[in-house]
């Protein structure tokens, strides 16, 4: 393994962990903008989802801060 290895691997983590909070939001955004209560609950819980994944992630791979 080259020495960029672990900073290449810590860069993609990173990344996962901000694509799964901006996906977060995005079914935040939408179930703020929806009137269908069980399409909003669903974005609702699947936001939940991204952002317990995201923690999950940080928390196994140590790219939390």
């Amino acid at each position: 393994m080259c020495a960029c290895e672990p900073h290449r691997l810590q860069h993609f983590l990173v990344s996962e962990v901000s694509e799964l909070r901006d996906q977060a939001a995005r079914c935040r955004r939408l179930a703020d903008a929806i009137c269908d209560t069980q399409a909003r609950d669903i974005l609702k819980r699947s936001a939940e989802e991204f952002e317990n994944e995201a923690r999950d992630q940080e928390g196994t791979n140590g790219t939390g801060s």
